[in-house]
């Protein structure tokens, strides 16, 4: 699961989990003082006990590490929960409701000036929609004169979407100990006060429930989902507690809702429903490698930490974006492969949030075998097409009982296998083609895969001679290819849209394993003697 889903799916866990808050609150039958005490005392138990698993003997440390973040966190923490009491107990339930919808517009707001993240279109479009559903559900309740609680629950809108960006921000540092601050300093305040402290079973049951459970954990989680996800989608998808915290009411206590606010509350439920939908299902996976931005003998030194990192933050700085899915090693010198330090430092940069996964692009069968060795390689980069079949021998087998994923580099042979290269073509200054034919720049096994250009010419011509009918040469290379349930993925180049398009079309063709025992015939009789013991 990608940290975005991740981030949504908290989200959505722990708005079911708050969602009878609001018909707690009501039954619970107390007055503001007493309710913000409760709410904020009882919490300290369940956070405090989080904290103390997590950290173990650390625990005490972790509210020194929050620093001047988690203390800025802990008063936003406070005072959206006073707030919070304050606007449900001084104006109808549907203003406040509805008001409180407006954090994910904050969240929005924030996000643009402090993490420059902007929305897109389709996000904005969903924001609003959801916030006409809300003020469909509260039209008819703004002639209250609870004009106090009403601006209340504007504070709170705003704190919560600041405190998400605040979160989103400071990522790399845990600020769930910044919670348990914030209710010490929201307790502290309502103590002075008149606290009914004579309370009976049903009051104590309710309150204990709302407040070691109902209402820390989804907290909790509102302090971990923006590391995962943007602020404001995280906000977004917390407006459901107002239709779900309707429909405890209407069910638990008969309170039956107007008409609008069925109406509005169809409308919200529906926009989110989309938006979760469309936002866990459409992902785009970013993959790159580092390494080797130096050139000749000394791209040694690309695999030290420093420039490792380096290479890391240009990428995430040059995208736009705050994690890559999976950074592969580029093909780093064998002592690199098989040192701890290497993966360490690639172990270290996951436990940054700067990428989720990390793998090992290779040169030889034996890089692959050594680099599977260690646990949280998850990729192996290998060069594996129709010239080149060695790795689907000996390779492919411990990879799958490793569960780590094969990445197919090189599938057409730098164009060998896509039918359009004869004896006659001339191939750029620039190109590998024209200056690496015999791997004075790199492993030669990367260019032609290896192959001399003319016994790759040859095999060719055989290959073109069982093309099926409607299949291109480059087609029945990659069908090929695809036919390997170890391989994961294959990574063809394109120059345009069109060869991306025609690439990728290639896994929807029919299936060719009746032409294996000849497409193997070729690679014995004209490759293999040359390339297949080499890499």
């Amino acid at each position: 699961m990608d940290t975005r889903n991740k981030g949504l799916l908290l989200s959505l866990f722990g708005v079911i989990i708050l969602s009878p808050d609001s018909l707690l609150i009501r039954l619970v039958n107390l007055d503001d003082f007493s309710l913000i005490f409760y709410r904020s005392a009882l919490p300290i138990v369940t956070i405090f006990l989080f904290l103390l698993y997590y950290y173990k003997s650390a625990v005490f440390t972790s509210f020194i590490l929050i620093g001047l973040p988690g203390a800025v966190y802990a008063i936003l923490y406070a005072i959206t929960h006073i707030c919070f009491v304050y606007s449900i107990q001084h104006t109808a339930v549907a203003n406040t409701l509805v008001l409180i919808a407006a954090a994910p517009i904050f969240a929005a707001i924030f996000s643009v000036f402090i993490l420059k993240e902007i929305p897109n279109f389709f996000t904005w479009i969903i924001i609003f929609i959801a916030l006409s559903g809300m003020i469909i559900i509260g039209w008819g309740s703004y002639t209250s004169t609870g004009i106090f609680g009403d601006v209340m629950a504007l504070i709170v809108a705003a704190g919560m979407g600041f405190s998400m960006v605040l979160v989103r921000f400071y990522k790399n540092k845990d600020l769930v100990p910044a919670c348990l601050l914030g209710c010490v300093i929201a307790a502290l305040y309502a103590l002075p006060f008149n606290v009914n402290f004579n309370l009976n079973n049903s009051q104590i049951f309710i309150l204990l429930l709302m407040c070691l459970i109902i209402l820390p954990i989804p907290f909790m989680i509102l302090t971990i989902a923006p590391k995962y996800a943007p602020a404001h989608e995280v906000a977004l998808i917390f407006l459901m507690e107002s239709v779900l915290g309707t429909t405890w009411v209407w069910f638990i206590i008969k309170e039956t809702p107007p008409s609008n606010t069925i109406f509005g509350g169809i409308i919200l439920l529906i926009a989110v429903s989309i938006f979760i939908f469309k936002s866990t299902r459409e992902k785009i996976y970013v993959t790159t490698k580092l390494g080797r931005r130096t050139r000749g003998t000394s791209y040694n030194k690309g695999f030290k930490e420093q420039y490792m990192e380096e290479f890391v933050d240009r990428s995430l700085k040059n995208l736009g974006i705050e994690c890559l899915d999976l950074v592969q090693l580029h093909c780093p010198p064998f002592d690199k492969i098989i040192n701890q330090q290497t993966h360490d430092i690639m172990n270290n940069l996951v436990k940054k949030g700067k990428i989720a996964n990390y793998g090992v692009s290779v040169h030889t069968i034996s890089d692959a075998m050594e680099a599977i060795k260690f646990k949280n390689v998850k990729s192996i980069q290998i060069v594996f097409n129709i010239f080149r079949q060695r790795p689907a021998e000996i390779f492919f087998a411990e990879a799958k009982k490793k569960n780590v994923a094969i990445i197919a580099r090189g599938p057409l042979a730098s164009g060998l296998l896509t039918g359009q290269i004869n004896i006659n073509t001339k191939f750029p200054e620039n190109d590998h083609r024209n200056y690496n034919l015999k791997g004075d720049y790199f492993d030669v096994g990367d260019t032609f895969s290896g192959v001399n250009f003319e016994k790759g010419l040859e095999a060719v011509t055989e290959l073109k001679k069982i093309l099926p009918s409607g299949y291109t040469l480059a087609d029945l290379a990659l069908k090929w290819i695809l036919m390997h349930d170890a391989v994961s993925v294959v990574i063809p180049g394109a120059i345009n849209k069109l060869q991306v398009i025609k690439n990728a079309s290639s896994s929807k063709l029919d299936d060719i394993s009746k032409l294996s025992e000849k497409i193997f015939s070729i690679y014995e009789k004209i490759i293999k003697p040359d390339v297949h013991n080499r890499w």
